[in-house]
């Protein structure tokens, strides 16, 4: 129920693998904990945890590999019992005996794998990878939500931009704008004093056209 309720919170993917982790190492021990999350058909860790601390990772990790590939291409979990008298294990660390490598499956879809290595042999029953299945489960519905989710937050980010440039646009045209004002009222003012030059020049006009008038009179 705790693990459910992570993964329905509003958490980011990295917080979601550090409650699930700490929920599961309750009932589970470990050396070596990794999530890989599968990219163009290829794993990449994302998630890795000591049983000492956790700590999220973006590198890669070489050991592993050959088991890894096993999986992705059968389907199905793997479970080594002693790492040392198993040939599929050929590159564990030394001091690994036990190892679990389980598919992250969503639907009909792999989205990643679990990685479990234990320095005892036979750490994992079949109780253990019941349990390792509940959490798998968590796993590969949190990658599979954080990747609808993904594509989301790079639209919100595209909008923010498209919306900032429009922002600065219709600064640059109000900017434009008030210069536009500026000059027009300078051009009312330039014709309200040519208005006033007229007028003045038609007063003398006039006052000139009766003086003409008086000396023709005369």
């Amino acid at each position: 129920l705790a693990m459910e309720q992570v993964v329905t919170s509003d958490v980011a993917v990295a917080d979601a693998f550090a409650r699930i982790e700490v929920l599961a190492h309750r009932l589970l021990d470990w050396q070596d904990y990794r999530i890989w999350r599968l990219q163009a058909g290829e794993p990449r860790l994302v998630w890795r945890a000591s049983s000492v601390v956790s700590i999220p990772r973006a590198d890669g990790a070489a050991d592993g590999a050959a088991l890894r590939r096993e999986v992705l291409e059968s389907g199905h979990p793997v479970v080594i019992a002693d790492a040392e008298a198993d040939p599929r294990a050929s590159d564990t660390p030394s001091g690994i005996r036990s190892v679990v490598v389980f598919p992250l499956r969503f639907g009909d879809r792999y989205v990643g794998l679990l990685e479990l290595q234990h320095h005892k042999r036979g750490a994992y029953r079949e109780k253990d990878i019941a349990l390792v299945r509940r959490f798998a489960n968590q796993l590969a519905t949190t990658l599979h939500i954080d990747g609808l989710r993904q594509p989301l937050l790079d639209a919100v980010s595209r909008v923010s931009t498209q919306l900032e440039t429009l922002t600065d646009s219709a600064r640059a045209l109000r900017s434009g704008g008030e210069s536009v004002a500026r000059t027009v009222a300078d051009i009312t003012r330039g014709v309200a004093e040519e208005s006033e030059q007229l007028e003045r020049s038609r007063d003398v006009t006039n006052a000139l056209h009766d003086a003409t008038a008086v000396v023709a009179r005369d």
